[in-house]
């Protein structure tokens, strides 16, 4: 079976698709994977039941894991936010995955996951009644980049059908953890796959994959282009 590459590319992200998006498609080649760049809820829209809501982008990643645990072309899923900016000389996510202890949910730590990670077990119990207090090696993902295999997608779609009304804080991610942690599945993967600029690191040289996350759309589209120009 086969690897995929996965973005998705609407809404406010069509203006600085141009630049980000090209480097996946090459990148996905590089990583001997298919790539696929989703324009539209091709695979569902669910409801955030938290602040309504609906046909939000960044929600569609949750129908998107459940079309991944069910089709059988692919092994492993690969994510990337369409602002994350992939380096030319950057190594394969599959790899790194598979080296991270291969089937699970691999995902960075947030770069505020120590203040997140208490606050998210407090809404994980108001809103599921799950979870203790947090394990020593706990930590909190930023779901801009990640890679899953299809087993683990499997386990983190049966979390999602357990629990079917959808709670966020942040969009998709603070449910994504819940898939996660209540499967069992999530694993760290290192941190040089999702930099978070302008906050995290300053040196575009620091990381593979750059996400300028928490930027302005404006503020993010010309340091997209700044660092395009830099042709790194």
């Amino acid at each position: 079976m086969s690897k995929l590459l996965c973005t998705i590319a609407a809404t406010s992200c069509i203006s600085y698709d141009r630049i980000t998006v090209p480097r996946m498609y090459a990148y996905a080649k590089q990583c001997d994977s298919d790539f696929m760049a989703i324009t539209q809820p091709s695979f569902g829209s669910v409801w955030d039941a938290t602040n309504g809501w609906e046909g939000n982008p960044s929600m569609w990643k949750l129908p998107l894991l459940r079309w991944f645990a069910r089709q059988h072309q692919y092994s492993t899923l690969a994510f990337a936010d369409a602002d994350v900016f992939i380096r030319k000389d950057s190594p394969s996510i599959f790899e790194a995955a598979e080296a991270n202890g291969g089937e699970g949910f691999h995902i960075c730590r947030d770069m505020n996951s120590e203040r997140e990670v208490p606050l998210w077990i407090q809404w994980a119990r108001e809103r599921y009644g799950l979870l203790h207090d947090p394990a020593p090696d706990s930590f909190y993902g930023n779901a801009g980049v990640w890679c899953v295999t299809k087993k683990a997608a499997q386990a983190m779609c049966s979390s999602m059908t357990l629990f079917p009304e959808i709670h966020t804080r942040f969009l998709e991610q603070d449910y994504i953890q819940l898939m996660a942690t209540h499967a069992g599945v999530k694993r760290e993967l290192p941190i040089v796959f999702n930099i978070a600029y302008p906050c995290q690191i300053q040196d575009p040289n620091a990381g593979h994959f750059l996400h300028p996350c928490g930027m302005c759309h404006k503020d993010k589209h010309e340091w997209l282009e700044r660092i395009e120009a830099m042709n790194i």
